[in-house]
């Protein structure tokens, strides 16, 4: 005689599989909150902190995919109570108790037709919400660089970083963080392939992109271009 699971122990499964995700998920929460705050990577140059191998990123990897298997293991749950999501949508859509199964399955689909369409628009409203500001390094930058450029001008480089300089070997060429890393390959003759490799920039980071805004989006400094021009420096002249 074979064994079936019913219905009942299906669901229980679910929800106890269901609870470990949810728990899961605010345990990592937390480690990436407390355990590994912000900057225990060690890519602004402090130590770098990590878990049992994995450090603040990795976790936060691992938080998303438990969130995407909470999502699937809901939908599950949602498609074996169909019929009552259904019915009870329907209920609430119309009094009408002898309505035809097929507009309660209709009124169940529109349901969650409109939770997705919800969540899809919050998602494009909030990338399309998105804002750069001012840190305060980067203000007080600003408020430093006098009345001789204009505004926006101004503005541009405060976010960009651009009273970070890199001294060239043979003259006085200055690396800004207005620059693009096209510009600041051919101002130093060092090559765009050394500083992707040396900054940790994917090899698909386009030539045009400005060091400021390279410098924000992977958390170098102006401090380690200055170290990745050296380094190409010595390779070349044999030096160390």
């Amino acid at each position: 005689m074979t064994w079936k699971p019913n219905r009942t122990m299906i669901n229980f499964v679910i929800d106890a599989v269901g609870l470990v995700l949810m728990l899961s998920m605010v345990c990592t929460g937390l480690l990436i909150r407390f355990v590994l705050p912000p900057g225990s990577t060690g890519r602004h140059g402090g130590r770098a902190l990590t878990l049992w191998g994995m450090d603040r990123h990795d976790w936060g990897a691992l938080h998303f995919w438990l969130a995407v298997a909470l999502l699937g293991l809901l939908l599950l749950h949602v498609a074996l109570h169909w019929s009552w999501v259904c019915g009870l949508w329907q209920r609430w859509r119309c009094a009408d108790p002898g309505a035809r199964r097929g507009a309660r399955a209709l009124s169940g689909a529109a349901l969650v037709l409109g939770l997705a369409l919800l969540v899809g628009g919050f998602l494009w409203w909030s990338a399309a919400s998105v804002e750069e500001r001012l840190g305060p390094r980067s203000a007080a930058s600003a408020l430093k660089m006098g009345s001789s450029r204009s505004p926006a001008d101004r503005a541009d480089r405060a976010l960009d970083g651009s009273r970070a300089s890199i001294d060239h070997a043979e003259g006085d060429e200055t690396v800004r963080g207005s620059m693009t890393l096209r510009e600041v390959a051919d101002a130093t003759g060092v090559p765009v392939d050394h500083l992707r490799s040396a900054l940790g920039l994917p090899s698909e980071t386009s030539d045009n992109e400005r060091m400021g805004r390279l410098r924000r989006r992977f958390g170098f400094r102006m401090e380690d271009v200055r170290r990745a021009i050296a380094s190409y420096r010595k390779l070349r002249t044999g030096e160390g």
